[in-house]
């Protein structure tokens, strides 16, 4: 079976606390079950660009009424050749210190914007790649429009 996992976090990439251990240590679980299964992450600025590849080309999102550029890079889980990392790239959105705010501003302003790009940038990493998912889990509420986006905007 194929499943997608959307979320804001995953170890060892951003992690602010359980979220990112539970979507790891299900991906890896599900994975070893002989499932195909892809995590979308954002590439968040502390993540180095060096230890990933860069998929081909750029890859537009559409989020609100905008369309955005987002580069795509990947990588392997570690301890998990077969669990394929992805992480949407966009320097406006992701490349800042905090993952979802910093001290003194614990909810950055354009949250919502942030994580519609990689709800919307999920899904187009799915167009780009040729791999159409069974299942897709949405972790937390910064993925909580994957669900939408599916019903409403995949067809």
């Amino acid at each position: 079976m194929k499943i997608l996992m959307v979320s804001s976090e995953a170890v060892p990439y951003a992690k602010t606390g359980g979220l990112a251990d539970m979507v790891s240590a299900l991906a890896i679980q599900l994975t070893n079950m002989g499932h195909d299964v892809k995590i979308v992450i954002p590439r968040y600025y502390k993540i180095d660009r060096k230890k990933l590849t860069q998929l081909e080309g750029p890859m537009a999102v559409a989020a609100g009424q905008q369309e955005t550029w987002t580069a795509v890079y990947t990588t392997s889980m570690p301890g998990c050749d077969r669990l394929k990392v992805y992480f949407i790239d966009h320097e406006q959105c992701f490349g800042r210190d905090g993952i979802y705010g910093v001290p003194g501003e614990s909810d950055f302003h354009d949250n919502p914007y942030r994580f519609a790009v990689l709800a919307h940038g999920a899904f187009q990493l799915c167009r780009k790649l040729g791999w159409y998912p069974d299942i897709s889990h949405a972790h937390d509420w910064s993925s909580c429009l994957a669900p939408v986006i599916l019903k409403h905007v995949c067809r």
